[in-house]
């Protein structure tokens, strides 16, 4: 009779192990090889589950590239900027996807793969945007002559809650959203770029979105002519030139948009000068050439008036109520770059002119226009060494025009009604 020699080769091996194998052994075999299972059926589960729950928001085929296993740290999360409530989530994890036309995309969902913010919708509605631009601008009827081409450059920028921005106006009217960048202000952001070098022609845009509220940020370039339907490389390779920022509503998107206890901004704005009385802007009445009194704002909310009959020693004071505090503060934190051309001096020598002062360091807010300050259209505002406070700051000068012209009456109304 042969012998198997294979056979007896096998036994003689594993003998001893088979022999000294035990039921808990085997039993940790087999709950390392199910965690292994589980572990790849999770890892693959929540991608798909996330992929499916971004696709079923935007009815578009998505697919996730990254999905970080470990959660963000939470000091990496409060380093974002929240506008509205936080969505109560303690781990967060970091994604990233691209679509069929290979844009990408980012944002953050829990451990599950459900989405909870995301950047998407910048690219969804990308097209929405630059229609409603085109038609609150309206440039066949208003600007015949203008080009524009519309970038969303800053799409990084603003997390929308997923499961909230199923909608154009949800996107544009978020009751939450999350920004990585301060200087956003909680609006969706576009950079536009026009044919011309003109700022008087940007201002009459600004204005016409102004009015009607427009809800997105806007970074204005200009260009001396623009290539149709220009791409981001034939951008970069022009010859632009930085026309401005328009901010909507002139304040942050929560403060403007969210029902924020606007008397409880304005005790916040006025607290940070609470220990040092620092001046804020100033506004300066003449009569010809004769200065007959001053205005001085103060970051707390104090006003001063000096008259010409006091020899500007003996100011008159007052305290600026919460609304007119933010009607202020708005003024010369935003709205006076929509009102530029004012700064041309069409007075005469005889006229009763205004003179309107921006005290520098103060009373700026990163976010507001004051990009404009460093544009390329304006790089000489005349500037002046002023003393009112005993602590001397310097002032850019904005404006110098008619005491009587529309854009200033509204500043010139506030300041007078204190002082009856």
């Amino acid at each position: 009779m042969s012998k198997n020699y294979s056979q007896d080769f096998y036994d003689e091996l594993f003998k001893e192990e088979t022999s000294d194998m035990k039921p808990a052994g085997k039993v940790i075999i087999i709950v390392i090889l199910v965690l292994i299972c589980l572990s790849i059926f999770f890892v693959n589960g929540r991608k798909i589950n996330l992929k499916f729950s971004l696709q079923n928001t935007y009815h578009e085929i998505l697919k996730i590239k990254e999905f970080d296993l470990k959660p963000e740290s939470k000091k990496f999360m409060e380093n974002h900027k929240y506008y509205g409530k936080k969505i109560d989530k303690k781990y967060l994890c970091y994604f990233s996807g691209v679509n069929k036309d290979g844009e990408t995309f980012s944002g953050y969902a829990d451990l599950f793969g459900n989405p909870v913010y995301d950047n998407y919708s910048a690219i969804y509605y990308r097209d929405d945007v630059e229609k409603l631009f085109a038609d609150t601008v309206d440039f066949e009827n208003n600007f015949p002559d203008l080009e524009y081409s519309v970038f969303d450059l800053y799409l990084s920028t603003k997390y929308t809650v997923t499961k909230k921005t199923k909608t154009f106006e949800d996107y544009l009217y978020p009751v939450s959203s999350m920004q990585d960048s301060l200087f956003g202000g909680g609006y969706s952001e576009i950079m536009v770029v026009l044919n011309t070098k003109d700022y008087d022609t940007i201002t009459s845009v600004k204005k016409r979105l102004r009015s009607s509220d427009f809800p997105i940020k806007i970074e204005f370039n200009g260009a001396d002519s623009i290539p149709e339907d220009m791409t981001l490389d034939e951008f970069f390779d022009l010859d632009v030139f930085e026309m401005g920022v328009y901010l909507p509503f002139g304040d942050r998107y929560d403060v403007s948009m969210l029902d924020a206890d606007l008397d409880e901004y304005s005790k916040l704005l006025q607290s940070k000068y609470s220990e040092e009385n620092t001046d804020v802007a100033s506004v300066k009445i003449y009569d010809g050439k004769e200065l007959k009194s001053v205005f001085v704002i103060y970051g707390d909310g104090t006003l001063e008036k000096y008259s010409e009959s006091d020899n500007f020693v003996d100011p008159e004071k007052n305290s600026l109520s919460n609304d007119d505090y933010l009607k202020l503060y708005r003024f010369f934190g935003s709205r006076y770059s929509d009102i530029y051309t004012t700064v041309y001096d069409d007075s005469k020598e005889n006229d009763q002119t205004v003179d309107v002062y921006l005290h520098t360091g103060q009373w700026i807010y990163g976010l507001i226009e004051l990009d404009h300050l460093d544009a390329d259209f304006k790089l000489d505002f005349d500037r002046e060494d002023v003393n009112y406070s005993g602590k001397e700051s310097v002032a850019r000068k904005l404006y110098s025009v008619k005491k009587d012209n529309e854009e200033i009456k509204p500043l010139m109304d506030i300041l007078n009604s204190y002082f009856q």
